[in-house]
């Protein structure tokens, strides 16, 4: 029979090639003359069909269960790349955070002390910055260079910032013209701050060591050191001021360092500052080897 029906050819072609053409179309093509009406009919499985008009039910095509099967493979590999790319992106932030964490926990650290100046201009507070009164009376001066720096400490509480070791400092000096003294008893003060305070000065003889007042320098650290020793910034404001002095030419270069406890009956500068003062050079282990003339 010569004459091959539409619906033959659908089920014998097998494979069709196609070379060198252009404007090719593959499969049926309705042309409508007048109104259409197209009808979509969704079904979740074949037992629908029973459901539907009979001139319908023959126009029905079904997607194969290997297609379905299929379908849900390509979903099922989707999720997983999604999956696998959120895994991915998880595990680079961890490894981020640690490589930073490990950067932060590696590099040297520069600490508050490191980054104090170590100019003396920068670490000195004037009589004038921490609010101080005008001094009493008549103050005696010095016969310079001083060659004895007399240490002692405040025993009061500690300070770690400038406007608490200014307060401290206004407190002594009451308390000093309660005793109705010309001024604050020392000539320095250093602070857990790391500034030093100026107290009578380079020039004036001060009342800090009874006997030794008109011979040495007399220096306090603000705090109580029985058992503690200074924060390394409070040294290092020490050994400032003890450079600037030789360096004014108001300290012997050869100048000794005392402790209050060597010369009079007293725990100050405290045990912890003692035994810290006894290693440096310039502390004079006794009173003759300094040669010390007593003094008022």
């Amino acid at each position: 029979n010569e004459e091959i029906s539409q619906k033959q050819l659908e089920n014998n072609i097998g494979q069709l090639n196609i070379t060198s053409c252009s404007g090719v179309h593959v499969g049926n093509q309705a042309y409508y003359h007048g109104d259409v009406t197209i009808q979509q009919y969704v079904l979740n499985s074949k037992d629908a069909v029973h459901a539907l008009p009979g001139d319908v039910k023959g126009q029905i095509t079904f997607i194969a269960e290997s297609d379905k099967e299929g379908n849900k493979n390509l979903k099922s590999i989707l999720s997983s790349l999604r999956c696998r790319h959120l895994w991915y992106i998880f595990i680079m932030v961890l490894a981020l955070i640690g490589a930073t964490v490990a950067l932060i926990l590696l590099l040297p650290t520069q600490n508050e002390d490191d980054m104090l100046s170590s100019n003396f201009t920068d670490r000195f507070i004037t009589r004038g910055y921490w609010l101080a009164l005008p001094e009493k009376g008549t103050v005696t001066e010095f016969k310079q260079p001083v060659n004895i720096v007399m240490v002692g400490h405040t025993s009061t509480s500690m300070c770690s910032q400038t406007t608490g070791c200014s307060s401290l400092v206004r407190t002594m000096q009451a308390d000093a013209f309660s005793r109705d003294w010309s001024d604050i008893a020392y000539n320095f003060l250093v602070g857990g701050d790391g500034n030093i305070y100026e107290g009578r000065g380079w020039d004036k003889i001060a009342a800090h060591t009874i006997h030794y007042n008109s011979i040495s320098l007399g220096v306090a650290f603000i705090g109580n050191f029985a058992r503690d020793l200074p924060p390394k910034k409070q040294l290092s404001a020490f050994q400032i001021l003890l450079s600037e002095g030789v360096k004014l030419g108001k300290l012997d270069p050869n100048y000794k360092i005392l402790l209050q406890k060597q010369v009079k009956a007293t725990e100050s500068p405290g045990a912890a500052l003692i035994d810290e003062l006894m290693k440096w050079d310039h502390w004079s282990p006794n009173i003759t080897e300094s040669k010390i003339v007593k003094g008022k």
